[in-house]
């Protein structure tokens, strides 16, 4: 059910890694695209949606936890859905959590990444840049609160996919996009903006 679309330089750790990457590609699969950005010495993981350029940052990832990549992305992913979805009723939730030990079992490997996915990640590289020095000092989030922070700023600038296509705000898009895969209709949903 996931695809990840990796970048040369992804796909050769993920090999280095011993990462299992054998499964064949599945039909009807929800793309992501994965770029490693190394800030010092630290290998972290650039992860974005393909149709809503929701960005994940996975951070400081060693050798065996790059074998296991796929289990490093879910956690991620469980904590921007649960941030997310947090003030929703039981039966998103319950749905949420079906959908995404759904997940789990399905998850293929390909190089390269699409073009026009590549140009808003080097973009993003650029804002994690500005983010880490105007709000951390020069460092990396040291903390949960300061990662989901940093990918909030990521996901609330305005994207465009393309000329025919306007300008849109990814986490809108990828909240809508999620409640399309499990099956709930966005009216029933309580927005975390209606707590402000």
């Amino acid at each position: 059910m996931l695809h990840f679309n990796l970048t040369k330089q992804m796909y050769e750790k993920l090999i280095w890694a011993g990462t299992d990457m054998s499964a064949d590609k599945i039909e009807n699969c929800w793309h992501w695209h994965m770029k490693i950005i190394t800030f010092g010495r630290m290998n972290c993981v650039l992860a974005v949606e393909e149709e809503t350029r929701y960005a994940i940052v996975i951070l400081d990832l060693k050798k065996a936890e790059l074998k296991d990549f796929q289990k490093y992305f879910m956690i991620e992913m469980d904590n921007h859905l649960s941030t997310m979805f947090m003030y929703s009723d039981k039966i998103v939730l319950d749905k949420l959590r079906a959908f995404m030990t759904d997940l789990w079992d399905d998850i293929s490997y390909s190089k390269p990444i699409s073009r026009s996915v590549s140009a808003h990640m080097t973009q993003m590289e650029y804002e994690i840049d500005s983010f880490c020095h105007r709000k951390l000092g020069d460092y990396l989030p040291a903390s949960n609160i300061e990662l989901q922070t940093m990918c909030h700023y990521l996901n609330e600038r305005l994207r465009s996919l393309g000329k025919k296509h306007d300008y849109h705000i990814p986490m809108d898009r990828f909240r809508n996009k999620v409640l399309e895969l499990i099956g709930v209709e966005f009216d029933n949903v309580v927005q975390m903006d209606d707590f402000r």
